[in-house]
């Protein structure tokens, strides 16, 4: 081609595109308007064809309560896109179909498009808002456990530290209890925490412990278990027992209730193996006590029981060793009793009487005083034996004892060193005048005639005096200058008494 022709601008694909559609419509003899109206039918077939093909990738997620009416749905998209092919394929062979028919046809299909749409939204929109309502439900649920849980940790911790306080006061009664009620009043949250005990009896229970609001009033006090109240009727049912409000209910007395300022209320029964000994109730003006308040307390009285089992099996344990340890030492009395005085007489033994007279002496050394020491001797006492019996010797000897005991005071001594002797030791004498007018009662009140067995038995003996310093130093040798003083007496006739120094009978 020439350089000097004239150059026709290039056309774009799009442009092709057009100019190949328009011949091929015109091709069937269609108008502008026709054109159009099958363009956008196309579109919208195109439109709807993808719609049914994501229908159908999700149809699986459709939830059982819209499946109904998503079929219905798809079905009539399939409607719509059948009809819209249907145009075309009639455009298309020169069919003319009627305006009032399309038109009425179209609108009749999106009406009822339309009515299942909005019915399916309605349904969603409902779904939704009740997902959002169980969701709801389901945040308070778990807020209202994990509450609990909080509740049940923090009375978990309560527990453990009041049980450890009351293992550490199980010793006493007093503080046990105080520490109980304490310790009930800081689970529960409660204004006025009370224990009431049982009386030991079917009929009364006393309130042992209370503390917190009004406490004073039911301290101490003695109720009846029929009429009772909240306290008394955990010890005919045995379980526990929460009330929200104490004041429309028939079990509490309300003008207990008003008077204490409390309105709400649980109580936990305690246990003395099978019976119950008790209760634990708690008190408050407020929030009502729950399901929670009521296990916690449950668990609480569960320990409190276990603990009031130890304390009285430690206070039994305390009573016998009591009356072991007082049974011991009765016995080790006894034992040093009989260990230092005669079996027969009671009167002290020769052990006895030689660290009295140790005594004696030491004191008498120290006081710059006299002490004195009689030896007793029954005249012909073996003959009583003999004649009477040793069951009539021994009545001899143990009256015998109970004279000399009489006439001597009670900072002196009189021991039985065995058969028919006895020892007097006299203590800050006044010389020998006094030691000798205890020695002439001693011989008058053996002259007293004795009945024994439905006899009379005259009774004479015969006493050796010795005395601290003079007649010696320790106890050995008052001992000896005493025994051969009686002996001289004897000599002389017996019935007398001699003093160790003196050579003739007084």
């Amino acid at each position: 081609m020439p350089s000097s022709a004239i150059r026709l601008p290039e056309r774009s694909f799009s442009c092709i595109i057009i100019e190949n559609l328009l011949a091929f419509f015109t091709g069937f003899s269609m108008s502008l308007i026709e054109f159009v109206a099958v363009v956008e039918v196309l579109i919208g077939a195109g439109v709807m064809l993808a719609a049914i093909l994501r229908s159908l990738r999700i149809r699986a997620r459709v939830p059982d309560s819209l499946r109904g009416r998503w079929l219905l749905t798809v079905v009539l998209m399939f409607c719509f896109f059948g009809g819209y092919l249907l145009f075309v394929g009639s455009l298309a062979a020169g069919g003319r179909l009627p305006l009032e028919l399309v038109t009425g046809t179209v609108f009749l299909g999106g009406a009822v498009f339309v009515i299942i749409f909005v019915h399916i939204s309605d349904i969603t929109l409902r779904e939704t808002r009740k997902k959002g309502e169980d969701l709801e439900k389901e945040i308070a649920e778990r807020d209202r456990r994990e509450g609990e849980k909080l509740r049940y940790q923090e009375g978990f911790e309560v527990l453990d530290r009041c049980t450890r306080r009351l293992i550490a006061t199980a010793a006493d009664r007093d503080v046990f209890l105080r520490t109980l009620c304490e310790g009930l009043r800081e689970l529960a949250h409660a204004d006025l925490a009370i224990v009431p005990l049982d009386d030991g009896n079917d009929e009364t229970f006393t309130y042992q412990a209370a503390c917190g609001r009004n406490a004073e009033m039911v301290l101490h006090r003695t109720m009846p278990k029929n009429d009772g109240g909240l306290c008394g009727w955990v010890f005919h049912h045995a379980e526990t027992l929460c009330i929200p409000d104490l004041h429309h209910d028939f079990r509490v007395k309300q003008d207990v209730a008003r008077a204490l300022g409390v309105t709400t209320g649980v109580t936990a029964p305690l246990f003395r193996g099978e019976q119950v000994a008790g209760g634990l109730s708690a008190f408050r003006a407020g929030d009502p006590f729950d399901q929670v308040d009521a296990e916690l307390l449950t668990l609480f009285s569960q320990r409190v029981s276990i603990a009031f089992a130890n304390m009285k099996l430690l206070e039994d344990l305390e009573q016998r060793v009591i009356a072991r340890t007082a049974q011991l030492r009765e016995n080790q009395a006894r034992l040093t009793h009989l260990a230092h005085h005669d079996p027969l007489t009671d009167l002290p033994n020769r052990l006895l009487f030689e660290d009295r007279l140790k005594q004696a002496i030491a004191k008498a050394r120290r006081a710059q005083e006299t002490a004195a020491l009689l030896f007793f001797d029954l005249d012909r006492f073996k003959e009583i034996n003999d004649s009477l019996g040793h069951s009539v010797g021994d009545l001899v000897l143990c009256e015998v004892g109970r004279r000399l005991r009489n006439l001597v005071r009670e900072s002196d001594t009189v021991a039985r060193l065995g058969g028919d002797e006895f020892v007097i030791i006299l203590e800050q004498v006044d010389g020998e005048e006094g030691v000798a007018e205890v020695a002439r009662k001693v011989i008058q009140a053996m002259a007293l005639p004795l009945s024994v067995a439905g006899r009379e038995i005259a009774l004479t003996g015969s006493i050796g005096i010795s005395l601290y310093p003079d007649d010696g130093a320790d106890v050995d040798a008052l001992m000896k200058t005493a025994d051969d003083a009686m002996y001289r007496a004897k000599a002389l006739g017996r019935n007398n008494f001699q003093f160790y120094r003196r050579k003739s009978p007084v």
